[in-house]
């Protein structure tokens, strides 16, 4: 997985398995996470400072 991402981040395109390679560079590429999603559900009447601590506590 993490040669995919380097392969997105430094050079704008990805091979796939096949051979075929994919040219990104038109693209924008957005990267999402849903670390800490599960206490963020119990957290979701708290203020935005206390889900985002948090999220960067269990990132680390």
């Amino acid at each position: 997985m993490l040669d995919l991402f380097l392969q997105i981040l430094d050079a704008a395109r990805v091979t796939m398995a096949r051979g075929d390679t994919l040219d990104l560079s038109g693209f924008y590429v957005v990267f999402t996470s849903n670390i800490a999603a599960s206490e963020i559900l119990t957290l979701q009447h708290s203020s935005f400072t206390t889900m985002e601590r948090h999220v960067l506590a269990k990132a680390q």
